[in-house]
């Protein structure tokens, strides 16, 4: 079944289709309860937890604001951060689900999100890593990394108390 987003409880074996019509998904995030998919067609599909149901998820609605396919969802301080083939990274309240902030300082797709203590990172497809931080109530970019080829996945670790970054590089350009 192409297009479907699909969960399996592993204790008992059940399968449950999420059969709104979602389109081809990209990315997903779990977070107050909620299930959030990134899809091709710029939507974020979240579905709401309901325990004990004859399918434990049902639709809640979508969130529009992307103009391109989602290709990348994080949660951190009580909001989704999103990134686009649009070029930009949106915040969304999880409280509200609404658009609270868009950010656009990537030439290129953001491919992955980090929320990391105080910090947002993003890397994207124009080869630069950037961290973002709250500077007057917004959020704005603090320091930018940049390399020699477009960046597709982000992960931080701390090692023996020491913070590291650990990136994915394209090999092309």
């Amino acid at each position: 079944m192409p297009n479907v987003v699909k969960a399996w409880n592993i204790e008992s074996s059940s399968e449950f289709i999420l059969n709104e019509p979602v389109g081809q998904v990209y990315c997903m995030v779990v977070a107050n309860e909620m299930l959030f998919a990134g899809a091709q067609d710029g939507g974020i599909f979240v579905w709401k937890g309901s325990p004990g149901a004859e399918n434990p998820f049902h639709y809640v609605g979508s969130l529009r604001g992307h103009s391109h396919t989602v290709t990348c969802l994080t949660v951190g301080s009580n909001m989704l951060y999103s990134g686009s083939m649009d070029n930009t990274i949106r915040v969304w309240g999880l409280d509200t689900l609404q658009s609270v902030m868009t950010l656009d300082d990537h030439t290129d797709a953001p491919m992955s999100l980090l929320c990391w203590d105080q910090f947002l990172l993003s890397c994207s497809l124009d080869k630069a890593i950037k961290f973002w931080g709250v500077a007057g109530g917004n959020l704005e970019v603090m320091y930018t990394h940049n390399e020699e080829h477009g960046l597709l996945a982000l992960c931080g670790l701390n090692d023996f108390g020491q913070p590291v970054l650990l990136y994915a590089c394209s090999l092309r350009g």
